[in-house]
């Protein structure tokens, strides 16, 4: 649902409406770490959060990422329980 709404002189003639994605990652090891490959819009900053148990708990910063139009690695440790990742931007 969208809706404009004016007051005084404001005069809205143009909007645009634009459909929001996930942000497509890749995850893979590199020794004991895991890598998260996040592809980056120049300008654009990427949070990386992760959690323990996916259900449950607070979303914990892992790192920041300034987009330059390349594929960003972001590491971490290797957990024995796992860990959910998920990232934000902007």
């Amino acid at each position: 649902t969208l809706r404009l709404a004016t007051t005084g002189n404001s005069n809205p003639n143009y909007f645009m409406l634009v459909p929001t994605t996930g942000v497509p990652l890749s995850v893979g090891l590199s020794g004991s770490n895991v890598v998260i490959s996040v592809p980056t819009q120049t300008g654009v900053i990427y949070r990386v959060f992760y959690r323990d148990n996916l259900p449950a708990g607070n979303w914990v910063l892992l790192s920041t990422v300034i987009g330059d139009g390349t594929v960003k690695p972001v590491s971490d440790p290797v957990t024995a329980t796992g860990r959910f990742y998920r990232v934000v931007a902007p």
